[in-house]
């Protein structure tokens, strides 16, 4: 018996998660997800449509689609916390952000609701405090459920290096933990603070200032400023330098051509020939190579006399030149090209995958697309065939499956090879919460991680499930179709979007170019 494990990427807040708890980790079997161990042994049978990570001993998980809740499981897999939400983050802090119709609050771990006001969002707690929208505005609340940080602002940012940006009166500016404005808001955009400072935007020009606000580079660049290790690569009249983020030349102007640094190194091209500088603009990497590229796992290629091999961060050869292609390494293995056929090398510059492909792509994880001859695959690290080579294309993977295209109709496979769903389809769109977009006769549909097709309604247009729902476009108008397909919002709508924290945004009127737009629950009833 097979089963994958899941990563969640961006999908809620990071935790502090123990030893303990990192030993449960997420897992699929037949499109149902449980969780296993380290050494994956399945502890929690897969069972559930939908999951988060363990966090503080509980997992908020929903059993099924067809009645979508969210209940809290312990360790054991016993439900510890009735299923009523319409939404529900991990625990943090001995807290939960959860939605029921629409407006949010937390729940401690016996399920009790703990603050008697509802907010139209929230956020979960980070270093104490919460974000949350009160009353059409913004601050920030403790763990009483006080407001720190009264709302009063039309929008709020996340802190960062201890301020956060905020949007008063169309301007922003940014506070600190204290509720204090620190920087008064006067600026058109701020991008946030990192490495001591931040991208702002005034009159459709971009500059940057520090935490005390002083404008260190003034509004006069036409795009924004990117700093790469707190140094910038800046153009003197033909010969390129680096200034710092106090706008002070860190590195005279004095090179052909420059790159961004990357851990730690830049690469330089003086003489005709490149190299790599440290942040002091100190060449440690002589420039003796015709080409090289920036460092990606602690290695770069390096070409010389035409042919590419790989340097350290010290300067040393570790892989000699002698590929007439390569690329760089990607989950501990590079492609290589030898007598116009690709290959794998590991870090020592043994091949582990013998030269057969026409064309090799990067691994990302354990998998790598390749192709053969023909058609499309994908292998793992030991050149073994995951997905047969048999398709005119095969997209990347996203959320454990990848679409295929044969003979101009496409399907869907797993990350164990498996066809979900052969293909069949006008257009397949990729998995997203449980469900693909497909197109039969130029109208959309969906099928499920099984590859059947929920539904015998046919639709103009749609979105991607959230939460349980989609939005469908049928009769010129939007509604709403949970996971049986049945229609449990009526396309009333001129538009409407993804349901979020239990709630979604529609357009309820439109006159020339200006949109009239509520927020509605799933129930259909007008929300904050």
């Amino acid at each position: 018996m097979k089963f994958r494990f899941i990563v969640f990427l961006f999908l809620f807040p990071l935790f502090n998660i123990s030893k303990a708890q990192e030993n449960l980790i997420p897992c699929e079997l037949n499109g149902k997800f449980g969780f296993a161990d380290k050494s994956g042994n399945v502890i929690i049978t897969p069972q559930f449509d939908e999951v988060t990570p363990f966090s503080e001993n509980l997992a908020a998980v929903v059993q099924d689609y067809k009645n979508y809740k969210w209940s809290f499981i312990d360790r054991a897999g016993k439900i510890v916390i009735p299923a009523k939400y319409d939404y529900a983050e991990p625990f943090s802090n001995e807290r939960a952000l959860v939605s029921i119709d629409g407006k949010c609050n937390y729940i401690n771990k016996d399920g009790k609701i703990m603050y008697l006001d509802w907010f139209e969002e929230a956020n979960s707690y980070d270093s104490l405090i919460a974000k949350v929208k009160f009353r059409h505005k913004y601050g920030y609340i403790n763990l009483n459920g006080s407001f720190d940080i009264k709302a009063k602002y039309e929008s709020i940012g996340d802190f960062s290096e201890g301020l956060a940006e905020v949007n008063f009166k169309n301007k922003w500016g940014f506070i600190n933990r204290k509720g204090d404005m620190v920087i008064e808001p006067k600026y058109d955009f701020v991008f946030g603070f990192k490495n001591g400072v931040c991208i702002f935007q005034v009159g459709g020009k971009y500059g940057l200032i520090n935490h005390s606000g002083k404008e260190i580079i003034p509004a006069t660049y036409d795009e924004p400023l990117e700093t790469f290790d707190g140094l910038i690569v800046k153009d003197f009249d033909g010969k390129k330098g680096y200034l710092d983020t106090l706008n002070n030349i860190a590195i005279p102007a004095q090179f052909e051509d420059a790159g961004n640094f990357n851990e730690g190194l830049a690469r330089v091209k003086t003489n005709n020939k490149w190299g790599y500088i440290n942040k002091k603009g100190k060449l440690v990497i002589p420039a003796q190579f015709d080409f090289i590229d920036e460092f990606n796992e602690g290695l770069a290629i390096v070409l010389i006399n035409g042919k590419g091999g790989f340097v350290d961060e010290k300067g040393e050869v570790v892989i000699m030149p002698q590929y007439f292609d390569l690329k760089s390494f990607s989950s501990g293995l590079a492609a290589f090209a030898s007598n116009g056929k690709w290959g794998y090398i590991n870090k020592e510059g043994e091949k582990v995958i013998e030269p057969k492909f026409e064309e090799a792509g990067e691994f990302v994880g354990n998998y790598a697309k390749v192709k053969p001859f023909k058609y499309y695959g994908y292998i793992n690290k030991q050149g073994k065939y995951i997905v047969q080579p048999e398709y005119d294309e095969v997209s990347k993977f996203v959320n454990g499956y990848c679409r295929i295209k044969q003979n101009g109709k496409y399907g869907f496979v797993n990350s164990s090879g498996a066809i979900i769903a052969k293909p069949q389809f006008d257009d397949a769109l990729n998995f997203q919460n449980g469900f693909a977009r497909v197109k039969i006769d130029g109208k959309f549909t969906y099928i499920d991680r099984t590859g059947k097709i929920i539904t015998d309604q046919r639709f103009t247009d749609a979105k991607d499930f959230s939460e349980g729902l989609a939005a469908v476009k049928i009769n010129g108008r939007w509604g709403y179709i949970d996971a049986s397909g049945n229609m449990v919002i009526k396309p009333d709508y001129f538009n409407a979007d993804a349901f979020t924290k239990g709630k979604a945004l529609v357009v309820i009127d439109v006159q020339g170019s200006i949109e009239t737009v509520k927020y509605i629950n799933r129930l259909n009833k007008q929300t904050d």
